[in-house]
């Protein structure tokens, strides 16, 4: 890594209160918000889809975005996928230098009312 910055850790967590309705993962961009590393948790009994503004949970072939959580894991189990970045050498440019995504351009939906996906990252600083 170059010099005069430093990786720090972010967290969070997201209800979806009404499942079926997309909501924004957090409620605005900021530096905090842009991350080189992201990983998202979800209890296993919870459903959970990340995705553009397009994203949509529903059953079967028309279900769109990023799978979390199925909701078919026993409820003592945590699904879980991994954004990483650092490891991309595509030539991405972003946060001092570092590639980022902004957390603000993800939007969630869920399977039922109150599901809940965690997120934590590292960001340059």
């Amino acid at each position: 890594m170059a010099s005069g910055f430093k990786m720090t850790p972010v967290s969070g967590v997201k209800v979806v209160t009404a499942a079926g309705t997309r909501v924004r993962l957090v409620s605005s961009s900021s530096d905090a918000t842009r991350l080189a590393v992201v990983t998202f948790l979800c209890p296993g009994d919870h459903g959970i889809v990340i995705g553009d503004d397009g994203v949509d949970w529903t059953g079967g072939t028309t279900q769109e975005g990023l799978i979390v959580g199925d909701g078919t894991l026993a409820s003592g189990v945590f699904s879980s996928v991994s954004i990483d970045l650092l490891s991309a050498d595509v030539g991405l440019k972003g946060v001092h230098g570092m590639p980022y995504i902004d957390l603000y351009d993800l939007w969630v939906d869920a399977e039922t009312n109150d599901d809940r996906v965690f997120w934590f990252g590292l960001r340059a600083v």
